[in-house]
């Protein structure tokens, strides 16, 4: 990410309990949103880039993408694996600590998403 900015409220303790985080990359922007206080469970991604808008349910498991030009948005379903996202990457990581498959992702790249993640937190405290 080239710019990374961050807002957080304590609703129930003294750290965030519902956080916002806008990460610039290049010339998108995602938008990622974390709560313990919210009344239903969701989780969702949006993007957006050049000519196009994302959105991911990735608790029901659904994907949208909306691209626009000459003033037209046009809505299109993107499929998406069956099944629960967090639930295949807990499997993937059992697997893995028993020796029955490597890692999807590559050690350096599991450690640069930890820096991104370290600086939203920082983001947080200012």
């Amino acid at each position: 990410p080239t710019d990374i900015r961050a807002v957080g409220a304590g609703v129930l303790s003294g750290a965030p309990d519902i956080a916002r985080a806008r990460l610039e990359i290049g010339p998108g922007v995602a938008d990622l949103t974390a709560s313990r206080v919210s009344r239903r469970a969701e989780r969702t991604l949006r993007l957006v880039e050049d000519g196009v808008y994302w959105s991911i349910d990735l608790a029901a498991g659904h994907a949208t993408r909306v691209r626009w030009g000459a003033g037209e948005l046009e809505g299109e379903d993107v499929p998406v694996p069956d099944g629960d996202a967090l639930s295949r990457e807990h499997a993937a990581f059992l697997a893995a600590v028993r020796g029955e498959a490597p890692y999807p992702v590559p050690g350096a790249e599991a450690l640069r998403v930890l820096r991104v993640m370290a600086s939203v937190r920082a983001a947080l405290t200012r």
